[in-house]
């Protein structure tokens, strides 16, 4: 694999994960890959472990190694730095010394040991044997497909119980917000509380906040140690805080606390000046980000740079008098997404270095990417001496004299020096500097120093050699390096860290934040809020006016500023608001101020009875819409500002409405309950109706329709104008609704029989009116038109009866009911002859079919009390079949619709 090859070069490897960063520098350590030492355990506390000794990993391939901590308590962390394995091919993790322990996980590139997932460790459970845990790992390849294969770091760790860190809520304060951030006013006080959760406490040991340690990273370059501490920060901007907790025997929480602070400043304003005004006149005071506003905002914001580079202090000897004349400083990146590459120079800030050298001239510098494309920052062309950052000692101390071991030279003070293409700089390149006199250099303790780079207000970039496009199509993931060649001789110097600053879309961990201002207190006289942001000020009285205004921004913090007003008095003319008035009637302006003396402006046409010029009010009676204008023959200056008062009225002088509507029927008469549809035609634009109908009932619709009961109503309709104008029009009796008679009636008996066929008919129509005509129809035939009828029905049967009632005017109505005709007498024969002749052949009752006895039961018993024959609902359809010949008895029971009858007796049957 790349890193193997990388291995096989050098002679020094470590590696160290920071936060989001891999980055990698070189030491000896002991080694180990799949193919030499299957199937062995090996006891040790710090190897490196890799998958091959060179290129891809083998094909069919099923190796097993175990790793076992020879430290007596401790557990076994293997974190991958590179890691590729096809996804045909697995490398399977075991929480013990055999392949039977439990399963921590199967990974390839589907499940991949890399960014944040790039780390196994024992688990606590099989770390508290006297020797140490182990880490078992079985790599299992096919035939198809191989890749570059991983190289991880393996080191002890003590057998710790996890522990995660957080913020007290019940200290904190401020207390963070949903997404754990914490938002300040600047050179407010921060207390930052922490506290740990102890999920496994009392496994192995215990564990509380009480015997815990605590370290803090607040962001800003500075630290803390305690569970409560307070800290202040001191520039406006955001700031990553971290809390590493450790506990009693030396484990460290795992997680990033993921807090960060927010911080915001006094805002950047700019006034625009109110300018002069008269009294009674308004202006507006309002604070936004538009340049014309009074008050003029830059939002508050700030956007968090990401940066991924080297950070271990690496020595650089004297150049050709040392072994070695070109230095590396590898880092693995492996935190972007997978295939995101650069695709513009502009994507790319900066490249920083932090270094102190006492001879610039000595040294040249490229930047390689993981795919061995390079940009040259600094050509070694041996050209000047300045100094980089503080040298120990000066350059004196720096010579070829101390040798090429870093113990005999100790280290100074690293200065930060960037490239860029975007940020501003001297369009001087390092080679030039490190020879000029003048631009970009400074003088420290009588030497020249090439000035550091400011990385907060982007200020003293350095132009690269060559252009950074050189780098379009790098891959972010990978091995980046910083090469840099000291080929010249009598000087030394340090490199402390680089870091590669890139666009922060690009960057996984960047963050921005702005701080807008939520709302505005205005505090002044004359002063009326019109909303968060907006004040409007009316000043009655001349004289210098001064008005505060405090800024509250999303984080509650208050900022204050002022401006000024000078307010010339101004004569007051007020002839209110234009008005309007309906056509004859009559109205007053009055301009105020009495006394005064008035200008009147009035067009022709008009009628008053009072017009004198010089006075405060005149009365009008006008014809039509007019414009009336007043001005005040006074005013006051300030030598730019005449305050002159003119009112102008619009006087409007609107029609009445004309009313005028149909009616549908146009009669509008007819029978109860009559429908009447009003088709509005009234002029001009009407806004509102009320339509009273002279029952009771009001209506506002347009064109309504109604319904009157019997009788004779007046019409009222109110119709006002969109400008208020009312008239109403009243029709009297315009409406006749005529009485609708409603036909019903009643009969006795409610069911009439054959026997007395006679029914009387009771006419029950409402009302009773002796100017109605009544037509009955009986069903069978006859008819009659007397008021309360009796009729004879002929024959059995249902008869429907129906009954029409006319009212003089006509109006009519229809109702019909069913009048039943039943027999209710029943005849039994007491011998039957079922000899098939067709006569007398079955028992028939007479009158049981005839309608009125809808249930029945017939039982028949022999002689001797037996039941021989039972039929409910009988149909007249007993012969005696089946039986002999002779006297037999029985039981009839009907229920009738008037009564219910019972029969018993006998019955001779005779063939």
């Amino acid at each position: 694999s790349y890193l193997s090859t990388l291995i096989a070069l050098l002679q020094m490897k470590k590696i160290i994960i920071i936060s989001f960063l891999s980055f990698v520098a070189f030491y000896a350590k002991a080694q180990y890959n799949m193919v030499n030492n299957n199937a062995q355990t090996i006891n040790i506390c710090a190897a490196d472990f890799y998958d091959n000794s060179s290129g891809n990993y083998a094909a069919n391939a099923n190796q097993t190694i175990t790793f076992k901590a020879n430290t007596v308590n401790s557990g076994l962390k293997m974190s991958f730095n590179q890691f590729d394995v096809h996804t045909s091919d697995t490398l399977y993790v075991y929480d013990g010394p055999t392949i039977a322990d439990p399963l921590i996980g199967k990974f390839n590139n589907t499940n991949s040991l890399s960014g944040g997932n790039n780390i196994v460790q024992t688990s606590i459970y099989n770390s508290t044997n006297a020797t140490g845990g182990s880490l078992t790992f079985k790599f299992v390849t096919n035939a198809s497909n191989q890749a570059a294969g991983w190289f991880a770091s393996l080191a002890c760790i003590p057998v710790c119980q996890s522990i995660i860190s957080r913020l007290d809520s019940l200290t904190n304060d401020p207390l963070p917000n949903d997404s754990n951030y914490l938002d300040i006013c600047l050179g407010d006080p921060i207390t930052f509380a922490g506290k740990g959760l102890f999920p496994q406490n009392g496994i192995i040991y215990n564990q509380s906040n009480a015997t815990c340690t605590y370290n803090w990273d607040f962001g800003d370059g500075t630290t803390g140690t305690g569970q409560v501490v307070n800290h202040t920060y001191t520039q406006r901007r955001g700031y990553d805080v971290m809390l590493k907790i450790t506990d009693n025997i030396g484990c460290v929480s795992t997680n990033a606390l993921g807090a960060r602070v927010r911080v915001a400043s006094f805002p950047t304003m700019h006034i625009n000046p109110l300018p002069e005004m008269c009294s009674n006149e308004t202006k507006i005071i309002n604070v936004g980000y538009m340049q014309n506003s009074t008050v003029v905002v830059e939002p508050i914001g700030f956007t968090q740079i990401s940066k991924q580079g080297f950070d271990s202090t690496m020595f650089i000897p004297d150049g050709p008098n040392c072994p070695t004349q070109v230095y590396n400083t590898f880092v693995v990146f492996n935190n972007f997404p997978p295939g995101v590459t650069i695709l513009s120079a502009t994507d790319i800030l900066s490249i920083c270095v932090n270094m102190e050298h006492s001879f610039a001239g000595d040294l040249g510098f490229r930047i390689y990417c993981p795919n061995n494309q390079f940009a040259q920052l600094d050509p070694n062309t041996h050209s000047g001496g300045n100094f980089l950052g503080l040298p120990a000692g000066g350059a004196n101390h720096h010579s070829q004299d101390n040798g090429c071991l870093q113990q005999n030279n100790p280290a100074g003070t690293g200065w930060n020096y960037c490239w860029s293409e975007l940020y501003p700089n001297n369009n001087m390149t390092f080679d030039q500097l490190s020879s000029s006199a003048a631009a970009g250099t400074v003088m420290v303790a009588g030497s020249r120093t090439i000035d550091s780079t400011n990385q907060i207000n982007h200020t003293n970039y350095i132009m690269p050699q060559a252009p950074l496009s050189s780098l379009i199509g790098c891959p972010l993931n990978g091995v980046w390096n910083i090469e840099i060649t000291d080929d010249y001789g009598s000087d030394n110097g340090y490199i402390f860290h680089w870091d590669l600053q890139l666009q922060a879309n690009l960057m996984p961990t960047n963050w921005t934040y702005n701080v807008l201002v939520d709302s505005v207190i205005f505090n002044g006289p004359f002063l009326t809020t019109l909303s968060d942001t907006t004040a409007s000020v009316t000043p009655t009285a001349g004289g210098i006016y001064t008005y505060n205004i405090g800024l509250v921004d999303e984080f509650g913090c208050i900022w204050d500023t002022s401006t000024t007003l000078k307010v010339i008095q101004m004569p007051t003319v007020n002839l209110g608001n234009d008005t309007a008035f309906c056509f004859g009637n009559k109205m007053t302006l009055n301009a105020g101020n009495p006394g005064a003396t008035y200008t009147w402006d009035t067009p022709t046409g008009i009628y008053s009875t009072q017009i004198v010029e010089t006075s405060d009010t005149i009365f009008l009676e006008v014809p039509n819409p007019l414009n009336y204008i007043v001005s005040a023959s006074f005013t006051n200056t300030s030598g730019t500002l005449v305050c002159n008062d003119l009112d102008t009225i619009v006087v409007t002088i609107n029609p009445m409405p004309s009313i005028s509507y149909n009616i549908t029927p146009p009669s509008g008469a007819g029978c109860e309950p009559l429908s009447i549809t009003f088709s509005n035609e009234t002029s001009p634009a009407i806004q509102n109706y009320l339509w009273d109908f002279g029952d009771g009932a009001t209506d506002t619709a347009t064109d309504p329709t109604h319904v009157f009961s019997a009788g004779t109503y007046t019409i009222s309709l109110t119709a006002t104008t969109l400008e208020g104008c009312t008239a109403i029009s009243t029709i009297p009796n315009l409406i006749k609704s005529y009485p609708q008679p409603h036909a019903e009636f009643s009969w006795d008996p409610a069911i009439g029989v054959i026997q007395d066929p006679h029914i009387n008919f009771t006419n029950l129509t409402v009302p009773n009116n002796p100017s109605f005509s009544y037509f009955w129809n009986f069903g069978d035939g006859g008819i009659d038109n007397t008021k309360d009828p009796v009729h004879i029905f002929g024959a059995l049967g249902d008869y429907i009866i129906t009954l029409i009632a006319i009212s003089d005017k006509g109006c009519g109505d229809t109702v019909a009911h069913t009048v039943k005709i039943i027999n209710d007498i029943l005849e039994f024969p007491n011998i039957i002859t079922p000899n098939n002749d067709n006569f007398n052949d079955k028992l028939v009752i007479k009158g049981l079919l005839d309608g009125g006895y809808p249930e029945s039961e017939l039982v028949i018993y022999n002689r001797w009390g037996k039941k021989v024959y039972s039929k409910n609902n009988y149909q007249n359809d007993f012969d005696g079949e089946g039986l002999a010949d002779g006297v037999y008895f029985y039981i009839f029971k009907g229920k009738g619709i008037l009564r219910e009858s019972e029969h018993k007796g006998s019955l001779q049957i005779m063939r």
